[in-house]
């Protein structure tokens, strides 16, 4: 069988997305996304939502807290990814966010990957109200 592709994951995409709808070449597609992403210790970041896809989110060092909640103000679900190998998957429409608490790396894996899917709350509701996603 022959490579199709080999490199280093952190240096393909800043944002950390390397396979998906976003990725180029053999990466691309739109059936899965995978991001490789490490974090400086920091704030938690903004609400994000997806309409569609199923992800999971694995510690690969670190430490993670991710931050649920199913509507705006609504109450929060802390996760805490303490360890290497704890994980945490959510489906569509859970509206989410994260800190890392120290310096961590986290493996993200998205399905299916589609432009205009995930992104700020807002954002995804006002695609959603113009009927680019469901």
């Amino acid at each position: 069988m022959p490579i199709l592709e080999e490199g280093q994951l952190r240096e393909l995409n800043p944002r950390g997305w390397v396979v998906g709808h976003m990725a180029e070449g053999a990466r691309h597609t739109e059936a899965v996304g995978i991001k490789w992403a490490s974090h400086d210790a920091g704030p938690v970041g903004e609400w994000s939502t997806c309409s569609q896809a199923l992800t999971l989110s694995v510690l690969v060092s670190g430490q993670f807290q991710m931050y649920f909640r199913e509507f705006d103000n609504g109450p929060e679900t802390i996760v805490d990814l303490n360890a290497p190998g704890r994980y945490v998957m959510f489906g569509p429409d859970v509206q989410h966010r994260y800190e890392a608490i120290v310096e961590s790396l986290v493996l993200t894996v998205r399905w299916p990957s589609t432009n205009g899917d995930c992104g700020p709350v807002k954002a995804v509701e006002t695609h959603r109200s113009l009927g680019y996603v469901k």
